[in-house]
């Protein structure tokens, strides 16, 4: 959980004084860093978590104080992420498979994999791996998100700019898609 920045703070900035924007930055590195940080290469973490702040400070303005800043500064991390991937994309670069504390989280985190031997735990590392170098920017997002992170579906959805009824839609077919590169796999 995060605490929360005075809003003086952030009514502060938005009058003006551009430089207390410090203050969010260093209130909000960690949180920033760490969703950032699921999300992208290790390599490329702090361009994106820059990119992010710098999206932060051009959005100020819209915060309307409806939920907590940190609530409200997700959408904004997430949305940089998917712009990074779909830059990477656009660029033919995706050998960005899953980062290794990912494949992990996912088989400690599932209790479906629990019962797995080390030799399988590494098979199903494996499959995950050659799974994310199948997706789309968009689908690399949803799964890190929703499947790995487990995030909450709207969040995901706010954050990328969709309903939540297409969100559905989108892990859905995410999930047959990764089913078919399973069967594909075997």
């Amino acid at each position: 959980m995060v605490a929360e920045i005075d809003e003086e703070v952030l009514v502060r900035i938005v009058n003006g004084e551009h430089e207390l924007f410090e203050e969010i930055v260093r209130h909000y590195n960690r949180y920033v860093f760490s969703i950032v940080g699921k999300q992208v290469p290790r390599d490329h973490v702090n361009d994106v978590a820059h990119d992010a702040f710098v999206e932060i400070y051009r959005s100020l303005r819209k915060f309307q104080r409806l939920s907590k800043f940190s609530t409200w500064i997700y959408p904004i991390i997430l949305s940089t992420c998917y712009k990074f991937w779909r830059e990477q994309q656009r660029q033919r670069n995706r050998s960005y498979p899953l980062e290794e504390e990912e494949v992990a989280k996912v088989l400690s985190e599932h209790a479906q994999f629990a019962f797995l031997e080390e030799r399988e735990r590494e098979t199903v590392k494996e499959v995950l791996k050659k799974i994310s170098d199948h997706l789309n920017a968009e689908e690399l997002i949803i799964f890190r998100a929703v499947i790995v992170e487990e995030r909450p579906l709207h969040e995901v959805a706010t954050a990328l700019n969709i309903s939540q009824v297409n969100m559905r839609v989108k892990v859905h077919r995410l999930k047959r898609k990764m089913q078919k590169i399973l069967e594909q796999l075997q």
